[in-house]
C-alpha cells in the first residue's frame, strides 16, 4: 500500500513539474487531467480502464442489432427528415475535446438502390466540410466479425491535422455509417478507435 501511495505521489509531482516547465498550455492541462484520472481509475481513454467500456446496441427497422464498444454513451440523438429517397434516418453522437463519434442509420425507400460509401458520404456530418479540405487516403472492403463493411481513412484540417476513420455497412435496404474523428497525433484516441472498430457487428 505504501509503495502504491509513493508511486502515485511521484507521478503527481512529475505532472506538476511538466505544468510549470511548459507554461501550462491547454494540451498539457488536458494530458495532466487524463493521466490523473487514469491513476484513479476514472479515465475512459486508456486500455487499462476496460471496465469503463460498454456495448452500444442500436436496432434497425428489420430488427437486426448494430453493436459497437465505446468508453462512453452516444448521448446526442436525433432524426433526419424523411423524403422520397431516405426514410427513418437517425443519428447517435458523442463529442468531447479529444474525439467526435457519429453513428448514422437510414432506410432507403427504393429497394433497388443502396448508399454509396465515399468521401462525400463519410463527411456529411461535418458542417463547413469544404474548409476542412478532406482528402480520402484509403478506402477498402473489410470483414469485421463476419460482416463485410467499407472502411475509409480521411485526412482533414480543423485547427490542426485530423484523422477521420469511417465504417459503412449495407444491410438490405438499410445502411449505417460510423465516423470517428480525432487529432492525427493523438495515439490514445487512435488506439481507442481501433478497439471500437474491431468490436462492430450487425446481426
Amino acid at each position: 500500500m505504501k509503495k502504491k501511495i509513493c508511486s502515485n505521489v511521484l507521478v503527481i509531482m512529475l505532472i506538476l513539474a511538466a505544468l510549470f516547465t511548459s507554461g501550462c498550455g491547454p494540451e498539457v492541462r488536458l494530458g495532466a487531467i487524463m493521466l490523473r484520472d487514469a491513476i484513479k481509475g476514472d479515465s475512459p481513454f486508456f486500455e487499462d480502464s476496460g471496465s469503463k467500456w460498454k456495448t452500444i446496441k442500436l436496432e434497425q427497422n428489420d430488427g437486426k442489432i448494430l453493436q459497437l464498444d465505446l468508453p462512453f454513451a452516444l448521448n446526442d440523438n436525433g432524426e433526419f427528415e424523411s423524403d422520397d429517397i431516405v426514410q427513418n434516418a437517425e443519428w447517435h453522437r458523442y463529442k468531447n475535446d479529444s474525439i467526435f463519434v457519429s453513428v448514422d442509420h437510414c432506410r432507403l425507400a427504393d429497394s433497388k438502390k443502396e448508399v454509396t460509401f465515399n468521401l462525400k458520404t463519410f463527411t456529411a456530418d461535418f458542417g463547413g466540410r469544404e474548409k476542412m479540405h478532406p482528402k480520402l487516403k484509403k478506402i477498402e472492403k473489410r470483414t469485421i466479425n463476419g460482416k463485410e463493411m467499407t472502411y475509409a481513412e480521411i485526412q482533414a484540417e480543423d485547427n490542426g491535422a485530423r484523422t477521420i476513420e469511417c465504417v459503412g455497412i449495407h444491410s438490405g435496404r438499410e445502411s449505417w455509417t460510423i465516423i470517428y474523428a480525432y487529432r492525427s497525433d493523438d495515439k490514445a484516441m487512435h488506439k481507442l478507435v481501433e478497439k471500437s472498430i474491431a468490436s462492430i457487428s450487425l446481426g
